[in-house]
Protein backbone atom coordinates (compact mmCIF):
# COMPACT_ATOMS: atom_id res chain seq x y z
CA UNK A 1 0.00 0.00 0.00
CA UNK A 2 1.56 3.33 -1.04
CA UNK A 3 2.50 5.82 1.64
CA UNK A 4 0.93 9.23 1.26
CA UNK A 5 2.44 12.48 2.40
CA UNK A 6 1.02 13.95 5.62
CA UNK A 7 -0.57 16.79 3.61
CA UNK A 8 -2.39 14.38 1.29
CA UNK A 9 -3.37 12.08 4.14
CA UNK A 10 -4.98 15.01 5.95
CA UNK A 11 -7.12 15.69 2.87
CA UNK A 12 -8.07 12.03 2.42
CA UNK A 13 -9.11 11.36 6.02
CA UNK A 14 -11.66 12.84 6.29
CA UNK A 15 -12.07 13.25 2.54
CA UNK A 16 -12.21 16.95 1.66
CA UNK A 17 -14.94 18.27 -0.62
CA UNK A 18 -12.76 21.16 -1.83
CA UNK A 19 -11.71 21.43 -5.46
CA UNK A 20 -8.68 22.87 -7.28
CA UNK A 21 -8.17 25.89 -9.51
CA UNK A 22 -5.00 26.98 -11.32
CA UNK A 23 -3.55 30.46 -10.95
CA UNK A 24 -3.40 32.21 -14.31
CA UNK A 25 -0.17 33.92 -13.30
CA UNK A 26 2.09 31.31 -11.67
CA UNK A 27 0.13 28.25 -12.93
CA UNK A 28 0.22 26.66 -9.48
CA UNK A 29 -2.85 24.68 -8.36
CA UNK A 30 -4.70 25.95 -5.29
CA UNK A 31 -7.32 24.20 -3.16
CA UNK A 32 -10.50 26.25 -2.83
CA UNK A 33 -14.10 25.73 -1.65
CA UNK A 34 -16.44 24.34 -4.31
CA UNK A 35 -18.46 27.54 -4.65
CA UNK A 36 -15.34 29.40 -5.83
CA UNK A 37 -14.80 26.96 -8.69
CA UNK A 38 -18.51 26.91 -9.42
CA UNK A 39 -18.59 30.66 -9.96
CA UNK A 40 -15.72 30.68 -12.43
CA UNK A 41 -16.76 30.76 -16.06
CA UNK A 42 -14.72 29.21 -18.84
CA UNK A 43 -13.13 32.56 -19.69
CA UNK A 44 -12.76 33.90 -16.12
CA UNK A 45 -9.27 34.37 -14.72
CA UNK A 46 -8.25 33.38 -11.20
CA UNK A 47 -5.14 34.34 -9.25
CA UNK A 48 -3.53 33.30 -5.99
CA UNK A 49 -4.34 36.70 -4.54
CA UNK A 50 -8.05 35.76 -4.68
CA UNK A 51 -7.52 32.77 -2.41
CA UNK A 52 -9.20 33.01 1.01
CA UNK A 53 -6.50 30.83 2.59
CA UNK A 54 -3.72 33.27 3.59
CA UNK A 55 -1.08 30.51 3.50
CA UNK A 56 -1.60 30.09 -0.24
CA UNK A 57 -2.77 33.57 -1.30
CA UNK A 58 0.35 34.65 -3.20
CA UNK A 59 2.32 33.19 -6.08
CA UNK A 60 5.43 32.67 -3.96
CA UNK A 61 3.71 30.07 -1.77
CA UNK A 62 4.42 26.44 -2.73
CA UNK A 63 1.69 24.17 -4.02
CA UNK A 64 -0.05 22.39 -1.14
CA UNK A 65 0.41 18.89 -2.64
CA UNK A 66 2.03 17.83 -5.91
CA UNK A 67 0.12 17.10 -9.11
CA UNK A 68 0.24 13.31 -8.70
CA UNK A 69 -1.25 13.63 -5.22
CA UNK A 70 -3.98 15.91 -6.57
CA UNK A 71 -4.86 13.16 -9.05
CA UNK A 72 -5.10 10.66 -6.18
CA UNK A 73 -7.36 13.02 -4.24
CA UNK A 74 -9.61 13.69 -7.22
CA UNK A 75 -9.95 9.97 -7.90
CA UNK A 76 -11.03 9.40 -4.29
CA UNK A 77 -13.58 12.21 -4.55
CA UNK A 78 -14.99 10.85 -7.81
CA UNK A 79 -15.35 7.38 -6.29
CA UNK A 80 -17.29 8.77 -3.35
CA UNK A 81 -19.47 10.92 -5.60
CA UNK A 82 -20.34 7.95 -7.80
CA UNK A 83 -21.22 5.84 -4.77
CA UNK A 84 -23.33 8.60 -3.18
CA UNK A 85 -25.01 9.76 -6.40
CA UNK A 86 -23.83 13.37 -6.04
CA UNK A 87 -22.14 15.80 -8.39
CA UNK A 88 -18.63 17.24 -8.03
CA UNK A 89 -19.95 19.95 -5.71
CA UNK A 90 -21.38 17.41 -3.27
CA UNK A 91 -25.00 18.06 -4.30
CA UNK A 92 -27.48 15.33 -5.07
CA UNK A 93 -27.34 14.44 -8.75
CA UNK A 94 -30.45 15.69 -10.53
CA UNK A 95 -30.82 12.26 -12.12
CA UNK A 96 -30.37 10.35 -8.87
CA UNK A 97 -33.27 8.58 -7.23
CA UNK A 98 -33.50 10.94 -4.27
CA UNK A 99 -34.92 14.46 -4.10
CA UNK A 100 -32.89 16.11 -1.36
CA UNK A 101 -33.22 19.72 -0.18
CA UNK A 102 -31.94 21.53 2.90
CA UNK A 103 -34.24 23.58 5.10
CA UNK A 104 -33.02 27.02 6.08
CA UNK A 105 -34.71 29.71 8.15
CA UNK A 106 -33.36 32.87 6.53
CA UNK A 107 -31.95 34.05 3.22
CA UNK A 108 -28.30 33.25 2.51
CA UNK A 109 -26.03 36.07 1.29
CA UNK A 110 -22.57 35.09 0.03
CA UNK A 111 -21.95 38.12 -2.20
CA UNK A 112 -22.63 40.92 0.29
CA UNK A 113 -23.46 41.73 3.90
CA UNK A 114 -27.14 41.84 4.86
CA UNK A 115 -28.48 45.37 4.74
CA UNK A 116 -29.64 47.32 7.78
CA UNK A 117 -31.23 50.67 8.58
CA UNK A 118 -30.03 53.54 10.75
CA UNK A 119 -32.22 55.15 13.37
CA UNK A 120 -32.89 58.06 11.02
CA UNK A 121 -34.21 55.71 8.34
CA UNK A 122 -36.63 53.75 10.54
CA UNK A 123 -40.28 54.37 9.68
CA UNK A 124 -42.10 54.73 12.98
CA UNK A 125 -45.87 54.37 12.86
CA UNK A 126 -48.38 56.32 14.96
CA UNK A 127 -50.34 53.28 16.17
CA UNK A 128 -51.59 53.00 19.75
CA UNK A 129 -52.00 49.58 21.38
CA UNK A 130 -55.52 48.53 22.27
CA UNK A 131 -56.05 49.15 26.02
CA UNK A 132 -57.81 45.80 26.46
CA UNK A 133 -55.80 43.43 24.26
CA UNK A 134 -52.49 45.32 24.15
CA UNK A 135 -52.30 44.68 20.40
CA UNK A 136 -51.65 47.32 17.78
CA UNK A 137 -50.43 47.93 14.22
CA UNK A 138 -53.48 46.40 12.62
CA UNK A 139 -54.74 46.99 9.05
CA UNK A 140 -54.61 50.79 9.50
CA UNK A 141 -50.89 50.91 10.36
CA UNK A 142 -49.19 53.37 8.01
CA UNK A 143 -46.19 51.06 7.65
CA UNK A 144 -48.45 48.35 6.25
CA UNK A 145 -49.62 50.76 3.56
CA UNK A 146 -46.08 51.03 2.19
CA UNK A 147 -45.21 47.34 2.77
CA UNK A 148 -42.71 48.01 5.54
CA UNK A 149 -42.56 45.94 8.72
CA UNK A 150 -42.28 47.80 12.01
CA UNK A 151 -38.93 47.82 13.77
CA UNK A 152 -39.39 46.14 17.19
CA UNK A 153 -36.93 48.59 18.76
CA UNK A 154 -39.01 51.62 17.78
CA UNK A 155 -42.63 50.51 17.31
CA UNK A 156 -44.93 52.30 19.82
CA UNK A 157 -46.98 49.09 20.22
CA UNK A 158 -44.01 47.12 21.53
CA UNK A 159 -44.64 43.39 21.88
CA UNK A 160 -48.24 43.95 20.76
CA UNK A 161 -47.19 44.95 17.24
CA UNK A 162 -48.96 42.85 14.61
CA UNK A 163 -46.84 44.13 11.74
CA UNK A 164 -43.81 41.87 12.23
CA UNK A 165 -44.96 38.72 10.43
CA UNK A 166 -41.64 38.13 8.62
CA UNK A 167 -39.50 38.78 11.68
CA UNK A 168 -41.59 36.57 13.95
CA UNK A 169 -41.96 33.91 11.23
CA UNK A 170 -45.70 33.91 11.78
CA UNK A 171 -46.28 31.24 9.14
CA UNK A 172 -49.45 29.28 8.42
CA UNK A 173 -49.60 25.55 9.09
CA UNK A 174 -48.54 23.91 5.82
CA UNK A 175 -48.08 20.47 4.28
CA UNK A 176 -46.23 19.09 1.24
CA UNK A 177 -48.08 16.58 -0.94
CA UNK A 178 -47.71 14.97 -4.35
CA UNK A 179 -49.71 16.76 -7.06
CA UNK A 180 -49.59 14.34 -9.97
CA UNK A 181 -47.72 15.54 -13.02
CA UNK A 182 -46.90 18.87 -11.34
CA UNK A 183 -44.60 17.02 -8.95
CA UNK A 184 -45.15 18.12 -5.35
CA UNK A 185 -47.12 21.06 -4.06
CA UNK A 186 -47.78 23.13 -0.95
CA UNK A 187 -51.08 22.71 0.90
CA UNK A 188 -52.59 24.55 3.85
CA UNK A 189 -53.60 22.67 6.98
CA UNK A 190 -55.73 25.59 8.16
CA UNK A 191 -58.34 27.92 6.71
CA UNK A 192 -56.82 31.17 5.47
CA UNK A 193 -58.39 34.61 5.17
CA UNK A 194 -57.96 36.89 2.18
CA UNK A 195 -54.79 38.98 2.63
CA UNK A 196 -53.32 36.64 5.26
CA UNK A 197 -49.53 36.21 5.37
CA UNK A 198 -48.67 32.57 4.70
CA UNK A 199 -44.88 32.17 4.49
CA UNK A 200 -41.72 33.96 3.37
CA UNK A 201 -40.03 32.68 0.22
CA UNK A 202 -36.39 32.18 1.17
CA UNK A 203 -33.28 30.65 -0.36
CA UNK A 204 -29.86 31.66 -1.64
CA UNK A 205 -29.77 35.30 -2.76
CA UNK A 206 -27.79 35.44 -6.01
CA UNK A 207 -26.32 38.44 -7.77
CA UNK A 208 -26.67 38.66 -11.54
CA UNK A 209 -23.46 36.83 -12.46
CA UNK A 210 -24.10 33.98 -10.06
CA UNK A 211 -27.73 33.74 -11.23
CA UNK A 212 -26.62 33.30 -14.85
CA UNK A 213 -24.08 30.67 -13.82
CA UNK A 214 -26.67 28.83 -11.75
CA UNK A 215 -29.17 28.80 -14.62
CA UNK A 216 -26.55 27.38 -16.97
CA UNK A 217 -25.67 24.62 -14.50
CA UNK A 218 -29.30 23.62 -14.03
CA UNK A 219 -29.72 23.43 -17.80
CA UNK A 220 -26.70 21.14 -18.08
CA UNK A 221 -28.07 18.92 -15.31
CA UNK A 222 -31.40 18.64 -17.10
CA UNK A 223 -33.46 19.74 -14.13
CA UNK A 224 -37.24 19.60 -14.49
CA UNK A 225 -38.12 22.10 -11.75
CA UNK A 226 -36.76 25.58 -11.07
CA UNK A 227 -37.08 27.63 -7.90
CA UNK A 228 -35.92 31.10 -8.95
CA UNK A 229 -37.81 34.17 -7.79
CA UNK A 230 -36.76 37.72 -8.67
CA UNK A 231 -35.98 39.76 -5.56
CA UNK A 232 -34.79 42.99 -7.22
CA UNK A 233 -33.33 44.20 -10.50
CA UNK A 234 -29.95 42.74 -9.53
CA UNK A 235 -30.76 39.85 -7.20
CA UNK A 236 -32.66 36.56 -7.46
CA UNK A 237 -33.63 34.02 -4.81
CA UNK A 238 -32.85 30.39 -5.63
CA UNK A 239 -34.54 27.80 -3.39
CA UNK A 240 -33.62 24.73 -5.47
CA UNK A 241 -31.21 23.23 -2.95
CA UNK A 242 -31.79 25.34 0.15
CA UNK A 243 -35.07 26.95 1.13
CA UNK A 244 -38.22 26.37 3.17
CA UNK A 245 -41.67 24.95 2.44
CA UNK A 246 -42.39 27.92 0.17
CA UNK A 247 -40.24 26.29 -2.54
CA UNK A 248 -43.07 23.80 -3.19
CA UNK A 249 -45.55 26.45 -4.37
CA UNK A 250 -46.81 25.53 -7.83
CA UNK A 251 -47.88 27.82 -10.64
CA UNK A 252 -51.53 28.38 -11.53
CA UNK A 253 -53.11 30.53 -14.22
CA UNK A 254 -55.91 31.18 -11.68
CA UNK A 255 -53.99 31.31 -8.38
CA UNK A 256 -55.23 31.69 -4.81
CA UNK A 257 -52.01 33.37 -3.59
CA UNK A 258 -49.74 36.23 -4.60
CA UNK A 259 -46.25 37.46 -3.79
CA UNK A 260 -45.59 40.76 -2.05
CA UNK A 261 -42.22 42.41 -1.53
CA UNK A 262 -41.81 43.94 1.92
CA UNK A 263 -39.00 45.93 3.48
CA UNK A 264 -37.87 44.20 6.67
CA UNK A 265 -35.09 45.85 8.68
CA UNK A 266 -33.51 47.25 5.52
CA UNK A 267 -33.77 44.05 3.47
CA UNK A 268 -36.29 43.35 0.71
CA UNK A 269 -38.18 40.14 1.45
CA UNK A 270 -40.78 38.15 -0.52
CA UNK A 271 -43.93 37.02 1.25
CA UNK A 272 -46.73 34.74 0.06
CA UNK A 273 -50.22 36.12 0.78
CA UNK A 274 -53.72 34.73 0.27
CA UNK A 275 -55.60 36.32 -2.63
CA UNK A 276 -58.92 34.99 -1.39
CA UNK A 277 -60.34 32.92 1.47
CA UNK A 278 -58.79 29.44 1.26
CA UNK A 279 -60.16 26.25 2.81
CA UNK A 280 -58.03 23.90 4.87
CA UNK A 281 -56.61 21.16 2.64
CA UNK A 282 -56.45 23.29 -0.51
CA UNK A 283 -53.29 23.56 -2.58
CA UNK A 284 -51.59 26.97 -2.51
CA UNK A 285 -50.59 28.40 -5.90
CA UNK A 286 -49.45 31.66 -7.43
CA UNK A 287 -48.84 32.99 -10.94
CA UNK A 288 -45.16 32.64 -11.83
CA UNK A 289 -45.49 35.36 -14.51
CA UNK A 290 -42.87 33.14 -16.13
CA UNK A 291 -40.71 34.39 -18.94
CA UNK A 292 -39.91 31.35 -21.04
CA UNK A 293 -36.77 29.74 -19.73
CA UNK A 294 -34.17 29.05 -22.42
CA UNK A 295 -35.33 27.51 -25.68
CA UNK A 296 -37.99 25.24 -24.23
CA UNK A 297 -41.32 26.60 -22.96
CA UNK A 298 -42.72 25.11 -19.76
CA UNK A 299 -45.95 23.12 -20.01
CA UNK A 300 -48.65 24.20 -17.55
CA UNK A 301 -50.66 21.54 -15.73
CA UNK A 302 -52.72 23.79 -13.43
CA UNK A 303 -55.98 22.51 -14.98
CA UNK A 304 -57.93 25.73 -14.39
CA UNK A 305 -60.43 27.20 -16.87
CA UNK A 306 -58.06 30.13 -17.47
CA UNK A 307 -55.02 27.95 -18.25
CA UNK A 308 -53.01 29.21 -21.21
CA UNK A 309 -51.41 25.81 -21.76
CA UNK A 310 -47.90 27.11 -21.13
CA UNK A 311 -46.47 28.98 -18.19
CA UNK A 312 -46.23 32.61 -19.18
CA UNK A 313 -48.75 32.27 -22.02
CA UNK A 314 -51.82 34.56 -22.26
CA UNK A 315 -54.70 33.34 -20.13
CA UNK A 316 -58.08 32.58 -21.71
CA UNK A 317 -61.17 30.46 -21.20
CA UNK A 318 -60.11 27.83 -23.74
CA UNK A 319 -56.50 27.26 -22.72
CA UNK A 320 -54.46 24.14 -23.20
CA UNK A 321 -55.42 22.24 -20.07
CA UNK A 322 -56.56 19.18 -22.02
CA UNK A 323 -53.45 18.99 -24.18
CA UNK A 324 -51.88 15.64 -23.25
CA UNK A 325 -49.36 15.48 -26.07
CA UNK A 326 -46.78 12.72 -26.23
CA UNK A 327 -44.08 15.37 -25.73
CA UNK A 328 -45.05 15.51 -22.05
CA UNK A 329 -45.29 11.79 -21.37
CA UNK A 330 -42.38 12.02 -18.91
CA UNK A 331 -44.46 14.34 -16.74
CA UNK A 332 -46.51 11.31 -15.69
CA UNK A 333 -43.53 9.26 -14.52
CA UNK A 334 -43.36 9.31 -10.69
CA UNK A 335 -39.75 8.11 -10.81
CA UNK A 336 -38.78 11.55 -12.13
CA UNK A 337 -40.40 13.22 -9.10
CA UNK A 338 -39.42 11.10 -6.07
CA UNK A 339 -40.66 12.11 -2.64
CA UNK A 340 -38.57 15.02 -1.31
CA UNK A 341 -36.10 14.34 1.48
CA UNK A 342 -35.55 17.30 3.78
CA UNK A 343 -32.29 17.78 5.66
CA UNK A 344 -31.72 20.51 8.22
CA UNK A 345 -29.04 22.96 7.09
CA UNK A 346 -26.11 23.71 9.39
CA UNK A 347 -26.31 27.39 10.40
CA UNK A 348 -22.66 27.50 11.46
CA UNK A 349 -21.60 26.13 8.06
CA UNK A 350 -23.81 28.71 6.33
CA UNK A 351 -22.24 31.56 8.28
CA UNK A 352 -18.76 30.32 7.35
CA UNK A 353 -19.78 30.02 3.69
CA UNK A 354 -21.17 33.57 3.74
CA UNK A 355 -18.00 34.99 5.27
CA UNK A 356 -15.76 33.22 2.77
CA UNK A 357 -18.00 34.17 -0.15
CA UNK A 358 -18.04 37.85 0.79
CA UNK A 359 -14.26 37.89 1.21
CA UNK A 360 -13.80 36.27 -2.19
CA UNK A 361 -16.22 38.74 -3.77
CA UNK A 362 -14.38 41.68 -2.22
CA UNK A 363 -11.07 40.39 -3.55
CA UNK A 364 -12.58 40.12 -7.02
CA UNK A 365 -13.86 43.70 -6.85
CA UNK A 366 -10.58 45.03 -5.51
CA UNK A 367 -8.58 43.30 -8.22
CA UNK A 368 -10.95 44.57 -10.91
CA UNK A 369 -10.64 48.16 -9.68
CA UNK A 370 -7.04 48.27 -8.48
CA UNK A 371 -5.31 45.62 -10.56
CA UNK A 372 -4.17 43.76 -7.45
CA UNK A 373 -5.92 42.12 -4.55
CA UNK A 374 -3.01 41.17 -2.33
CA UNK A 375 -3.95 43.31 0.64
CA UNK A 376 -7.65 43.62 1.38
CA UNK A 377 -7.08 45.66 4.53
CA UNK A 378 -4.96 48.20 2.66
CA UNK A 379 -6.84 48.52 -0.60
CA UNK A 380 -10.58 49.18 -0.72
CA UNK A 381 -12.66 50.22 -3.72
CA UNK A 382 -13.71 53.87 -3.79
CA UNK A 383 -17.07 55.39 -4.58
CA UNK A 384 -17.60 58.49 -6.75
CA UNK A 385 -16.82 60.68 -3.74
CA UNK A 386 -13.46 59.02 -3.06
CA UNK A 387 -14.77 57.21 0.04
CA UNK A 388 -14.32 53.53 0.77
CA UNK A 389 -17.12 51.80 -1.11
CA UNK A 390 -18.67 48.82 0.64
CA UNK A 391 -22.05 49.74 -0.82
CA UNK A 392 -22.01 46.90 -3.33
CA UNK A 393 -25.69 46.95 -4.23
CA UNK A 394 -26.32 50.69 -4.19
CA UNK A 395 -28.47 50.65 -1.07
CA UNK A 396 -27.30 54.11 -0.01
CA UNK A 397 -25.31 53.19 3.10
CA UNK A 398 -22.37 55.37 2.09
CA UNK A 399 -24.65 58.35 1.45
CA UNK A 400 -26.50 57.85 4.74
CA UNK A 401 -23.27 57.64 6.70
CA UNK A 402 -22.06 60.84 5.05
CA UNK A 403 -25.31 62.64 5.91
CA UNK A 404 -25.09 61.46 9.51
CA UNK A 405 -21.51 62.73 9.77
CA UNK A 406 -22.59 66.10 8.34
CA UNK A 407 -25.43 66.31 10.88
CA UNK A 408 -23.06 65.58 13.76
CA UNK A 409 -20.66 68.26 12.54
CA UNK A 410 -23.53 70.74 12.26
CA UNK A 411 -24.67 69.97 15.81
CA UNK A 412 -21.11 70.37 17.06
CA UNK A 413 -20.81 73.76 15.38
CA UNK A 414 -24.13 74.87 16.82
CA UNK A 415 -23.21 73.83 20.37
CA UNK A 416 -19.91 75.72 20.11
CA UNK A 417 -21.55 78.87 18.80
CA UNK A 418 -20.35 78.45 15.23
CA UNK A 419 -22.38 78.22 12.03
CA UNK A 420 -23.10 80.13 8.92
CA UNK A 421 -24.35 83.72 8.77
Amino acid sequence: MPTHSPALQALLEPLTTDTWVQCDSCEVWRRVPNYVSERLGDNDQWFCSLNNDPKFSNCEAPQEIDNDEIDILLAAQEARQEAAGVDKFGRQDAKASKNIWHRIHRNIFTHREPKSVTEDDVLICACVPDPETGKGCGPDCINRDVLVECDPAFCPCGDGCQNQKFQKKDYAKLDIQRTGRKGHGLFTKQALKKGQFIIEYIGEVLHEDEYRSRKARYDEEGRRHYYFMTLSSSETIDAAERGNAGRFLNHSCDPNCETQKWMVNGELCIGIYALTDIDAGDELTFDYNFERYGDNPIKCFCGTSRCGGWIGAPKDDEGGKDDDSDDDIDAFDPDLDPDPVMLEADEAAIEKEEEEGRTAKMRERIRARRGSGDDVSRWKPKDVYGNDDDDYDGDGEIARARREKEREEARARKSSGGGGG
